[in-house]
């Protein structure tokens, strides 16, 4: 199979997956009760553009309950990591802002 032929065929498994860290994001926040399904987009979206792999996955081993793995991975991070994944967290105000609004809250 050609390269270009491979590259295809991943592109179109990726968009037929489960979503990849935007969905596993999305379902990990639902599941969480964080807040509403818009709530959990907009935070996945926020995650996705501002967040490297690695705090990315600091983040869902927090909302998973995984506090091994979290803690594993904030020690590879270190104090800057950190500092942008809490960055990060204060976007959540943000978030729930618009949900805010468009309720007419």
């Amino acid at each position: 199979m050609s390269s270009s032929r491979v590259l295809m065929v991943l592109l179109v498994l990726a968009g037929c997956g489960s979503g990849g860290f935007r969905g596993e994001f999305v379902q990990a926040c639902n599941e969480s009760g964080e807040g509403s399904e818009e709530f959990c987009e907009c935070m996945a979206d926020a995650a996705d553009e501002n967040l490297n792999d690695e705090q990315k996955e600091y983040v869902l081993a927090g909302m998973r309950g995984d506090e091994a793995r979290a803690a594993e991975l904030q020690e590879e991070m270190g104090m800057e990591g950190a500092e942008e994944v809490g960055a990060f967290m204060a976007s959540a105000f943000e978030c729930g802002a618009a949900e805010a609004e468009a309720q007419g809250m």
